[in-house]
């Protein structure tokens, strides 16, 4: 299973690629917290994980389950049937994070791995950058 994005509307992209094993589940312990801290710091935006998993995947849904609180804030992606979708090569799924790029309702993208805590110096960043944008 790889679970690709996490983005936001207002575009956040958070990357991880995961299989069934101990250095995964280390990532899916800040993934929640980075998913909870995501919504506080960015009110309104939506967060879009990118996905490989298929509906037979039946352990990769578990995981995946039992760790996100899944919000108002949260959707899901397949990667693979956009990528088909749109006739793209087969694309290396650290490049999924780009995929927003390419979404017409996407207005503006950050991109961050999913382990990597939202911190009050980058939301300073970020309004300073989004101030500077409009």
């Amino acid at each position: 299973m790889l679970i690709g994005e996490v983005l936001i509307k207002k575009s956040l992209a958070i990357h991880f690629m995961a299989t069934y094993h101990r250095q995964f589940l280390q990532h899916l312990r800040y993934f929640n917290e980075t998913l909870s801290n995501v919504s506080l710091a960015y009110p309104g935006w939506v967060v879009r994980i990118y996905h490989n998993l298929t509906m037979d995947d039946d352990e990769g849904w578990k995981v995946l389950e039992n760790t996100i609180d899944f919000g108002d804030h949260i959707d899901l992606c397949n990667a693979t049937e956009l990528i088909k979708k749109l006739n793209l090569a087969d694309l290396f799924a650290m490049t999924w994070r780009w995929l927003p790029l390419l979404d017409e309702t996407v207005d503006i993208l950050m991109s961050r791995d999913s382990d990597t805590a939202v911190i009050p110096r980058e939301e300073d960043a970020v309004r300073e950058w989004l101030a500077i944008s409009d």
